[in-house]
C-alpha cells in the first residue's frame, strides 16, 4: 500500500491557490488523495463523544495536520447493519482516501513567520492497514516547513 503514496500534499497546495486563492472555502475539487494516519493528537471520550478528531496525515515527502469534520466523523463511527463500530482513531497508520477536504491557514509558530498549513477533512474512506504497520515515510517533513509553499502561505495568512 505504502507505494500508492503519492506525493500531493505540496502540489495541492500551490494548485489550490492558483485556481482558488485564499478561499477556504472551496473544497479540493481535483482526484482524491490517499495519505497514512500517522498521529493523532485529539481524541473522543466518552466524556466528549463528539469531539474533533485531530492528527497527522502523510504523503510520501510531507506530512500536514488535519482535522476530521465531527459530524462526518459520528457518521464514521456509525455501526452499520450491526456490525461493530470502528472509533477514526483505531485506525492509526491506515491508509485513507480523502475524497473532499478544504485548506486551513493557522498563525505562525513562535519565532517563524511563515503561517501553518491545515487540512480539514470533510469526507474519507479507509482503504487498508493498521496500527500494526509502520509509518511508511517517516523521513516526511511537515508541508509548512517546505520553502516551495512558504511564499502561498504568507499570502493566505498576511495578503501579500
Amino acid at each position: 500500500m505504502a507505494q500508492s503514496l503519492a506525493s500531493w500534499i505540496s502540489k495541492s497546495i500551490v494548485q489550490h491557490d492558483r485556481e482558488h486563492g485564499a478561499d477556504f472555502d472551496t473544497p479540493w475539487t481535483g482526484s482524491s488523495k490517499c495519505g497514512q494516519l500517522v498521529k493523532f493528537t485529539t481524541y473522543r471520550t466518552a466524556e466528549n463523544p463528539h469531539a474533533v478528531v485531530r492528527g497527522v496525515i502523510s504523503d510520501r515527502t510531507h506530512t500536514v495536520a488535519i482535522e476530521f469534520d465531527a459530524a462526518a466523523t459520528d457518521a464514521f463511527e456509525t455501526s452499520v447493519a450491526g456490525e461493530h463500530a470502528e472509533s477514526l482513531t483505531s485506525c492509526l497508520r491506515a491508509v485513507v482516501r480523502l475524497k473532499a477536504f478544504a485548506f486551513r491557514v493557522n498563525a505562525p509558530a513562535t519565532g517563524s513567520d511563515v503561517p501553518r498549513v491545515s487540512l480539514h477533512a470533510r469526507a474519507w474512506e479507509v482503504v487498508s492497514g493498521d496500527r500494526s504497520d509502520p509509518v511508511f515515510y517517516s523521513q516526511a517533513v511537515d508541508v509548512s516547513n517546505d520553502e516551495g509553499v512558504h511564499s502561498v502561505l504568507r499570502k493566505w495568512w498576511f495578503g501579500v
